[in-house]
């Protein structure tokens, strides 16, 4: 048994090591420090901000039909009554 664990900690190890972060790794860590900077109420709203800048990035590049993007500017809606886009 305590061969598995030491096994299974060296493998964890490696893995971390062998893991070097990439740009989006890089943007995301940087981003999480700045929005932790921003006052307490106001990080919610950036965050939804930033999701709905995706969303539309999301749904301009499928070029979906104006139903599918209403239905799902709904859903999104529902799921957090903020503003959205």
């Amino acid at each position: 048994m305590k061969e598995a664990f030491s096994l299974l900690r060296n493998v964890i190890t490696k893995r971390n090591i062998d893991k070097e972060d990439d740009e989006y790794d890089l943007f995301s860590k940087m981003m999480v420090k700045r929005i932790r900077k921003l006052p307490e109420h106001e990080r919610e709203e950036f965050m939804h901000e930033v999701e709905g800048l995706y969303f539309n990035k999301l749904v301009t590049g499928q070029n979906i039909s104006s139903t599918k993007y209403l239905m799902l500017k709904i859903s999104l809606m529902e799921i957090s009554p903020m503003k959205i886009f």
